[in-house]
C-alpha cells in the first residue's frame, strides 16, 4: 500500500515538471533575483 502511494506521488510530481518544461519553464530556477 505505502508503495503505490509513494509511486504515485512520484508519478504526480514527474508529470508537472514534464508539463512545466513543455511551457517553456524550468521549475527548479527561482523566479525571483536577488
Amino acid at each position: 500500500m505505502k508503495k503505490d502511494k509513494t509511486l504515485s506521488y512520484v508519478d504526480k510530481v514527474a508529470t508537472e515538471i514534464i508539463e512545466a518544461l513543455e511551457k517553456g519553464t524550468a521549475p527548479w530556477i527561482k523566479p525571483w533575483k536577488g
